[in-house]
């Protein structure tokens, strides 16, 4: 964006500008600038580098969470406390479904969402002995 007008305020390293079609502009000038002199102001328009950086970081967030729940493998706990356990492709659990009462008081008792998968089977290993309801 190129202005062009008459420096109406200076103030250290500070300026106005009055252009010819009556906006007012301050912007910062390494220049020493006096009242009354003709200036042409330059200016680099950063909005359309901001806009298409949001855009890129937006498409690549939405990506990874598109990727991060998509289901992967499951696997289905059968040592009395029933539970499927469905995993995404960095070894997260991303859902638990207990499959019965037994499965379903453990799943409670344990936060297992985001958990690796070894540690989540060790948790649910040790919660069905601790609670005495496996086979």
């Amino acid at each position: 964006m190129i202005k062009k007008g008459i420096v109406v305020e200076v103030n250290n390293n500070e300026a106005v500008l009055f252009t010819q079609t009556g906006e007012f502009i301050k912007f910062k000038s390494k220049e020493k600038l006096q009242i009354g002199q003709e200036y042409t102001y330059t200016s680099i328009n950063f909005k359309p580098f901001l806009i298409a950086a949001s855009l890129i970081i937006c498409i690549l967030f939405g990506s990874f969470l598109t990727v991060y729940n998509q289901v992967y493998a499951s696997i289905v706990i059968t040592i009395n406390p029933k539970i499927k356990i469905d995993i995404n492709k960095f070894n997260r659990i991303i859902k638990i479904i207990p499959l019965n009462k037994d499965g379903e008081e453990i799943t409670s008792s344990i936060k297992l969402k985001n958990k690796n998968i070894n540690d989540g089977l060790i948790l649910i290993i040790n919660k069905a002995k601790e609670k005495k309801v496996y086979n």
